[in-house]
């Protein structure tokens, strides 16, 4: 736009450079042009009478010329100047009317010939669109996961929701129920009520774990203390399963981090090394300190291969590996996208690989606070 126009700005000067020159021209022909050669004679020229040839002589005032010359050529450049700024102004405006209309279509799609015009934007606006789109594909993206949760979570809500009920309903309506089946009911019950505060705690975590920034707090956590102490939690889900958990674990491994969030991660891999883990299987956890003076945790199961397409997917929020799983066993999605924000917010990374039946998620996190 800008050499554009400097190219209109020049033919406007020499438009109305030319545009002068030819109107003196034809002034000088007429009768204002004459009495103007007069007034310029008179003012310019000065006459006296040689005595000693016996003629008249008119000679030209050098100083009174200077002073007009320079006085005619002020006031060209000043009304030249003038008028070109008023056409620049005019020609300007309009060529950003036309470009502030041309630069919404330009965003809806490729139109060459805005660049072709001006190809100082070319570049500028290209980002710009590519932005925008890439924006607005974000935000289609998040609008459908906020759908895709309000579906999983009230679906998942409402089945131990409408069992509790049920077999709360059966409480009430039979009143000679046998005290092995009354036990047996509120069991289920209490179970379902378990099963729905979790939801509901999940529920919790979709907010608490949007939000930019997280609140750590962070002092010194024995390792191998805390491994041990998540798998003992963890006894009677394996003893359903008729699986085991093996430790190797370095001796002396000290972590600074948040002791309840670092939990949470171990809790949410271990927790999805049961579910997808084979009965019977084995559940291997590894805990090392590497040369980079970081701390590598590695949880692995036996199960299906993970395809490696998914494996791209398997920490985003609301994704479920397997979706035909029940909700008894599975959540709402949430659990690994809630690892790596935990593992992030502590400078860490976490990733997955699944070969020949074994799937491995590794953490890799600094041993010690950044200062």
């Amino acid at each position: 736009m800008t050499n554009k126009l400097y190219k209109k700005m020049l033919t406007t000067l020499f438009l109305i450079t030319g545009t002068f020159v030819l109107l003196m021209m034809l002034v000088n022909q007429t009768f204002i042009g004459k009495a103007l050669g007069k007034l310029i004679d008179e003012m310019l020229v000065s006459y006296f009478y040689d005595e000693t040839a016996g003629i008249g002589v008119s000679i030209v005032d050098w100083p009174r010329f200077k002073m007009f010359f320079i006085i005619v050529v002020i006031v060209l450049l000043l009304l030249i100047s003038g008028i070109t700024f008023l056409v620049t102004r005019n020609t300007l405006k309009k060529e950003l009317g036309e470009l502030g209309k041309a630069i919404p279509e330009f965003m809806k799609k490729d139109d060459r010939e805005l660049l072709e015009e001006y190809p100082e934007l070319g570049y500028p606006l290209v980002e710009v669109r590519n932005n925008h789109q890439l924006a607005e594909e974000l935000y289609r993206k998040e609008t459908q996961r906020t759908k895709d949760m309000i579906t999983y979570l009230a679906h998942d809500l409402k089945t131990p929701l409408a069992s509790m009920i049920g077999y709360l309903n059966l409480l009430c309506d039979i009143q000679d129920l046998p005290l092995e089946k009354r036990e047996k009911y509120l069991a289920i019950a209490l179970e379902k009520g378990d099963r729905l505060e979790e939801l509901i705690n999940e529920l919790f975590d979709v907010v608490r774990f949007d939000l930019d920034s997280m609140e750590l707090h962070v002092r010194d956590i024995p390792v191998q203390l805390l491994l041990d102490q998540m798998t003992e939690e963890f006894y009677p889900m394996l003893q359903e399963k008729q699986q085991r958990v093996t430790l190797d674990v370095a001796e002396n491994l000290v972590l600074t981090a948040d002791p309840e969030k670092i939990a949470r991660v171990i809790n949410n891999l271990l927790k999805n090394a049961v579910y997808y883990g084979h009965v019977g299987s084995e559940i291997m956890i590894e805990a090392k300190q590497s040369a980079e003076n970081r701390l590598i945790i590695k949880v692995s199961n036996e199960g299906n291969t993970i395809p490696e397409k998914e494996l791209g997917m398997i920490f985003e929020k609301f994704y479920r590996l397997d979706k035909s799983r029940s909700t008894k066993s599975g959540g709402g999605g949430l659990g690994l996208a809630i690892a790596k924000e935990i593992v992030h917010a502590h400078q860490g990374t976490i990733t997955a690989e699944s070969k020949e039946g074994l799937t491995t998620f590794t953490i890799e996190l600094p041993i010690l606070k950044e200062t």
